[in-house]
């Protein structure tokens, strides 16, 4: 965290600059985000009827692949939902870095 008086323009600006990339991937996972839950949901109950159902029968193989392609699907609309987390975290702490650098550096020339 920049507390200090003696803040790194550059490195804020630096910082600032990540700013949009990370907002813009934050919209589009999360105009995706209700599709993501909703495909998580039938992924999760169809990995729970595979698994329900009695191993012994000439499928055996078919449904095996099945959970492996499901678990998959899963880990991956899960990696959507964690991206979206950790992403509001990042967009949350870089704009709080840049307010307070802006506030700390009120009255004092910007060009060194």
């Amino acid at each position: 965290p920049l507390h200090t008086t003696n803040i790194n323009i550059d490195a804020v600006r630096s910082l600032y600059g990540t700013l949009t990339p990370r907002i813009a991937e934050l919209k589009a996972l999360q105009e995706g985000a209700e599709g993501t839950r909703k495909a998580l949901t039938a992924a999760l109950a169809a990995l729970a009827d595979l698994e329900a159902q009695p191993m012994g029968s000439s499928g055996d193989a078919n449904r095996t692949d099945r959970a492996v392609a499901l678990r998959k699907e899963i880990a991956y609309y899960r990696h959507q939902q964690d991206r979206i987390r950790v992403l509001r975290v990042e967009v949350e702490r870089i704009r709080t870095v840049v307010a307070n650098a802006v506030q700390s550096n009120r009255g004092t020339p910007t060009s060194r």
